[in-house]
Formats: C-alpha cells, sequence, structure tokens
C-alpha cells in the first residue's frame, strides 16, 4: 500500500487548462483521479476477484457520498452550493458480476450499520427496563423516558415513507441501495400516481421536506439526502423506462456500463487483506467527520468548501464548454445528460477532495485544483456513459413504434450509410423519397456526418 502523494499519476496535471475535446474521447476509466490507495484496491479487486473496475470504481464514489453525509458542501459561489449526493447505477448483462464489487465496497459501511444496530438494541433494553422501573413510581413522580434513536447509514429498498422516517433521526442522511434496481423503479408509479418519482428528484436536489401527520408528530427536513445506488440490466432498464415519462429522472444518474464487461472463470488469486484493512478505515474516518449544527437547532449546517483560485478556473472553463454543448445540440434528451453533468462534476469534485483528505488523514479545508481537474475526467468518462444509455433506452423505445417495414429498413441499414442507400431500401419497399429523407431526418435514430452520410446513433 503506498503512502498518499501529490503527484501526477495519483492526482492528474494541476497545471494548465483542461482540453475538453480530448477528454471527451476517454474510453478507459479515468484510475488516476483516485488516491494511489485506492487505485491499489481498484485494480487488486479485477485481478483477484475478476470485478471490473468500472463498476468497484462508481461503488467507492457510492460509498464516499453515503460515509460523508451532509457533513461537507461544495461552494462556488455566495448562493450556489452543492452537496455531494449521487445516483449511481451498475448497469450489464447477466453473470457479469455487478452485485459483488458493491457489496465488497460497502461492508465497511455495513459494518457500521451492525455494530450501531448492536449498541441500539443494548440501548432499547435499558430504555424497556426505565420504562418498567417508572411504571412502579406514583404518577406524578413519573419521567418522561426518552425512546433511543438507532443510528443508520444504508437502507435496502424502502417507500418514501420509511425513508423520510429514518432520516428524520439520522441528521447526516441516508443512503438507498437496491440489490435490484427494477423493483424500485417500477413501484414508482404503482400506488401513488408518481408521487415517487416525484419525491426522488426533489431529494436529488436536496430541497427541505416537510410530512404533516394527524396521529404522529409532523417532520421538517431542512436538506434531504439520500445517496442511490443498485443495479439492473439493459433489457429490464428499457423496459422500466418505457412506462415512465422522460422527465429527466435517467440524466441524474453516473451509470456504469463497461462495454467489455463479461463473464471471467475463477482465479486461485487471493485479495490483499490490508488493502481491504485500509478500505475500512478510510470509510471509518469519513463516518467520523464531526457535524456542525445551525446556531440554535438540530439541524446539520455543511461545512462549505470554497474552490481554491485554480481550481475556479478549471470549472469555469470546463462549465463554458459544458453550456456551448448544452446549447448547441439539437437533441432534447441529450441537452438534459449536458445539463446535469455541471451538477455531478462538481459533486465529484467534493467526493474526490474528501476521498483524498482521509487518506492522508486530514480535514478537508477547500477544494482543490487536483481534485477538479479529477472530477472533469470523471464526467467525461461518464457523459459518455450517459450519452449510451440514453441511446439504449429512449432509441429503442422509438425503434419499437416504427412499422415494420420501417423497422426492416432501419435493421437493413449499416452503422454508416449514403443518402441514396437509404432511399433505395425504401424504393425496393414502396416508399417515397420524401419519406425516406423524413426518416433520414430522425434525430433519435441517425446523425448526419456529413452531406449525404448518416450514422445511426444505437
Amino acid at each position: 500500500m503506498s503512502d498518499q502523494k501529490k503527484t501526477p499519476e495519483s492526482q492528474g496535471d494541476n497545471k494548465g487548462s483542461i482540453d475538453i475535446d480530448k477528454i471527451r474521447n476517454i474510453n478507459e476509466y479515468p484510475l488516476e483521479v483516485f488516491p494511489n490507495q485506492i487505485q491499489d484496491l481498484i485494480k487488486e479487486a479485477s485481478d483477484t476477484l475478476n470485478f471490473h473496475i468500472d463498476y468497484t470504481a462508481i461503488s467507492i464514489l457510492y460509498a464516499v457520498s453515503v460515509s460523508m453525509g451532509l457533513t461537507y458542501e461544495i461552494e462556488v459561489k455566495k448562493g450556489y452550493a452543492l452537496t455531494g449526493l449521487l445516483y449511481c447505477m451498475i448497469l450489464g448483462n447477466p453473470g457479469v458480476s455487478k452485485t459483488h464489487p458493491l457489496k465488497l465496497i460497502l461492508q465497511p459501511i455495513q459494518d457500521i450499520d451492525r455494530k450501531n444496530n448492536v449498541i441500539h438494541k443494548q440501548e432499547l433494553e435499558d430504555y424497556k427496563q426505565e420504562v418498567f422501573d417508572e411504571k412502579k413510581k406514583k404518577p406524578e413522580d413519573r419521567k418522561r423516558i426518552k425512546k433511543p434513536i438507532r443510528k443508520q447509514l444504508l437502507l435496502t429498498d424502502a417507500t418514501p415513507e420509511a425513508v423520510i422516517d429514518v432520516m428524520s433521526f439520522n441528521d447526516r442522511g441516508i443512503g438507498l441501495y437496491n440489490d435490484e434496481l427494477s423493483g424500485w423503479f417500477a413501484n414508482f408509479n404503482r400506488y401513488n400516481n408518481g408521487s415517487s418519482m416525484q419525491f426522488w428528484l426533489s431529494v436529488f436536489s436536496s430541497t427541505s421536506h416537510t410530512v404533516n401527520r394527524k396521529t404522529t408528530e409532523d417532520i421538517f427536513i431542512d436538506k434531504l439526502y439520500i445517496p442511490v445506488i443498485g443495479t439492473i440490466q439493459p433489457e429490464a432498464l428499457i423496459e422500466v423506462f418505457s412506462k415512465m415519462p422522460n422527465n429527466g429522472f435517467l440524466d441524474r444518474f453516473l451509470t456504469a456500463y463497461p462495454k467489455d464487461a463479461k463473464k471471467e472463470y475463477l482465479n486461485d488469486k487471493e485479495m490483499p487483506k490490508e488493502l481491504l484493512v485500509m478500505w475500512r478505515d478510510v470509510v471509518k474516518r469519513i463516518y467520523n467527520i464531526p457535524k456542525a449544527y445551525f446556531e440554535g437547532t438540530y439541524e446539520i449546517a455543511p461545512i462549505p468548501l470554497k474552490l481554491s483560485s485554480e481550481a475556479s478556473l478549471l470549472f469555469k472553463k470546463w462549465q463554458e464548454n459544458n453550456t456551448d454543448l448544452v446549447n448547441n445540440t439539437e437533441d432534447s434528451k441529450l441537452q438534459g445528460v449536458y445539463s446535469k453533468a455541471e451538477i455531478l462534476v462538481l459533486r465529484l469534485a467534493l467526493i474526490l477532495e474528501v476521498l483524498f483528505c482521509s487518506c492522508i488523514k486530514k480535514q478537508p479545508k477547500t477544494i482543490q485544483d487536483v481534485n477538479m481537474n479529477g472530477a472533469i475526467k470523471l464526467i467525461e468518462f461518464y457523459r459518455s456513459t450517459m450519452k449510451d444509455v440514453n441511446h439504449l433506452v429512449y432509441d429503442k423505445q422509438h425503434l419499437k413504434s416504427l412499422t415494420e417495414n420501417k423497422k426492416a429498413i432501419y435493421d437493413s441499414l449499416p452503422d454508416t450509410f449514403k443518402t441514396q442507400e437509404c432511399i433505395e431500401l425504401f424504393s425496393k419497399n414502396d416508399l417515397s423519397k420524401a419519406s425516406a429523407d423524413r426518416f433520414m431526418k430522425d434525430k433519435s435514430l441517425f446523425s448526419h456526418i456529413s452531406r449525404g452520410n448518416y450514422k445511426k446513433v444505437g
């Protein structure tokens, strides 16, 4: 296990500006954005356990998001601050080991929950004994005994109502871990006319939330903080989103969707124990970050971390490039992907800063340029994946709506083709040239790459 050092290999080049166009073509995961120890963990999990790097890496980002909770936020300027909340999706075909990397990385968090549960059980027994003792006294001599609260970091599958109840007692936030996201998505509109969807849209923005009840106490939460992660198969994702409105919910997810993921042969290598111990200690340090509260309240007050001057310049240049992408694309679905990238890049910078500081056993003071640089590399990698997922979900839906002969024409066309090829296929099916022209102009199916040349977007 290597010491944490500020080197180009471990932390990225921290001088100069970012070449966005060059970064945008990244195909391999930018592991160099992580501390050296974390890189070792990801690589060894790949080498010994056959865990895909993309799956382990996104699990680590999520684990930091959950562990830090509402202790910190990234402040770009006054009135523009964001928490480190992430929605993450592990996408892949059956048999590619999606769940195991997530379980390995979440183990330290589950260990914390297990320990807190043991403590809570003992406190509950003491509480019951105190209540029993109080009942022996005269009514005027009895005192009210406060019921102990169970501290918790992770929930596995719960309704919005249950999540709110748990978060009302866990002010730093609560993570939601669904082994199968398809069931979670499918429940959105099953019982409450879409209110679950609206709730999770609000959670992503860390808005406040109030619950007024007739029989029990009202609940007010100043900032919702419920990071989400889970696994899903491509066909299941297409199915659940075919029944949902296209309201940008999918754009909020960082998605691990490696095209080269496959089931691997078992090997005889063992994961180094010291790396698992290192990861456990990193998570515990993040979890033990002291909380601050708004004066005179019990509401947690995230500590703002401002961008260093160098980090601010990096973000400004990237934001200008990203804004141009949003304004210049004609595909409304991709506009949503690009718009959410600005939120996600800042959240990733905060997560990387907290992770780096935990690895070197220091408290974060500001967002350093190296971590803003790393966040930019990450979001450009995920931007490509998010575009792939967007095409996978919405283009497949559009294909299903085509008539049988147009679907046959689409299948007959190569990935890249000339105008005349499409016109000839339409002619063979007794369809007009005008119909072929309209077909080729469908941006959900094709992109116009040059005069007379088109490419399938799926």
